[in-house]
């Protein structure tokens, strides 16, 4: 399985080195090992408005989504690119806070329980992380 989440909805224009060769690669490895391609939000290389593919666009057999899909995604020049698209919903979140903070470790450490030594570390939970940027649902 190969996660392509190289470049996202900005990107314009064909894919510049170092990342044209590890698209390339992805594609090497889909055609000759049959490896699976998962994309993350938009394959990179694909226009997220019109889903015109640029020189080096990544195709993926699976892209997953957030929120909306973005219009690129369901345009027909990019169906050979997308693969099966899946669209992720994301409630609707709170706003934040007003006033920027950085959190650390200390900060967090009275929220965390110590774990036991012998503990494997499936069994202490799960994490997960919602990121993104005002305007671009789902960017990271």
């Amino acid at each position: 399985l190969l996660i392509d989440g190289l470049l996202g909805i900005g990107a314009r224009g064909p894919l510049r080195e170092p990342l044209a060769a590890l698209a390339a690669e992805m594609g090497a490895l889909r055609n000759s090992a049959g490896a699976i391609v998962a994309a993350v939000d938009i394959p990179s290389g694909i226009s997220g408005d019109s889903g015109e593919p640029y020189e080096g666009a990544v195709r993926a057999d699976l892209t997953v989504t957030i929120g909306v899909p973005k219009s690129g995604l369901v345009a027909d020049a990019a169906t050979d690119y997308v693969g099966r698209l899946e669209v992720v919903p994301l409630e609707e979140l709170p706003a934040p806070p007003t006033g920027d903070r950085v959190v650390t470790a200390h900060d967090l450490r009275p929220l965390v329980a110590p774990r036991p030594f012998g503990m494997h570390k499936a069994q202490a939970g799960r994490i997960g992380i919602v990121a993104g940027s005002r305007g671009l649902l789902g960017a990271a």
